[in-house]
């Protein structure tokens, strides 16, 4: 779980952005902003995606499309951006507890659905051990509708 600066709003989440024109796909645009925003380097053939789309107004009134991914770190190690204050490591009831907005616990939802299902949990290259992370909205993608 990632919290924003209080400049940013002060909310807890996950990585989010948008898919700029560079990006080739929603999946680029989220393995670009996951290592942006935490410093965590990921293939975007290693995401998974959840399947659908989430629509959202966000709170400037601005309406997106969530693109949302899952994926297995291989290292606790995080190196957040000036945009985030902290980040926690949270099992799924605490993540869903402490999340600001109910589209974030839906998103948990869907993805924890997804991993209840063995042959599509993300697998990590190497040893050690696994987290199942979540990165929506254009970390997801987020495209304009």
């Amino acid at each position: 779980m990632l919290t924003k600066v209080p400049a940013r709003g002060g909310w807890t989440g996950v990585v989010t952005g948008k898919v700029e024109p560079s990006d080739p796909s929603p999946a680029a645009a989220a393995a670009r902003e996951l290592a942006e925003e935490t410093g965590v380097e990921c293939d975007a053939e290693r995401l998974t995606p959840i399947p659908g789309t989430q629509d959202f107004t966000a709170l400037d009134g601005t309406p997106y499309r969530e693109h949302v991914f899952v994926f297995a770190v291989e290292s606790d190690a995080v190196r957040l951006s000036p945009e985030h204050a902290s980040y926690r490591w949270l099992a799924p009831a605490a993540a869903r507890a402490a999340f600001t907005f109910d589209g974030t616990r839906a998103i948990l939802d869907r993805a924890l659905a997804l991993l209840r299902q063995p042959r599509r949990r993300p697998s990590a290259r190497g040893q050690g051990r696994s987290r199942s992370v979540i990165s929506n909205r254009t970390a997801t993608g987020v495209t304009r509708p």
